[in-house]
């Protein structure tokens, strides 16, 4: 959500998002590595759970 805003806030702000004045590109800068970072957490939490219970959570197949 506050990455779309931002991206918002940037399509809104057009070129001045690069100023001082405007902090939009700073901010982006700044949530991009949480997201990156939370979606590779959420990745290593399903592979950990496969070689635990054997179950995939992305599909309804079992692993042998």
């Amino acid at each position: 959500m506050a990455l779309e805003c931002c991206q918002l806030g940037r399509d809104i702000l057009g070129a001045n998002d690069s100023t001082d004045e405007y902090a939009m590109m700073r901010h982006m800068c700044n949530l991009e590595p949480v997201i990156t970072y939370e979606g590779t957490h959420d990745i290593h939490d399903m592979i950990i759970g496969r070689q635990l219970t054997g179950e995939d959570a992305t599909s309804r197949t079992r692993r042998r």
